[in-house]
């Protein structure tokens, strides 16, 4: 399994100003969230929050969720 840190994803992003979109939910006793590039073509990442710890969540691990707005 692989796994992802949050400053592995900003690096992605290295060299540009660009502003990102996050999605917060509270389900089973926890945090989720996943972040996206706001307004332009990238990757989503969704990570699991435990204390000051993030856990990314790889696809097909966590339950699919909408995601639309």
């Amino acid at each position: 399994m692989t796994q992802h840190t949050l400053e592995q994803y900003f690096n992605l992003h290295q060299g540009k100003a660009i502003d990102f979109s996050l999605r917060a939910e509270h389900r089973d006793g926890g945090w989720l969230f996943y972040i996206h590039p706001q307004g332009v073509n990238g990757e989503t990442w969704d990570f699991r929050v435990n204390g000051n710890q993030l856990t990314n969540i790889v696809p097909g691990e966590e339950q699919e969720r909408d995601r639309s707005e």
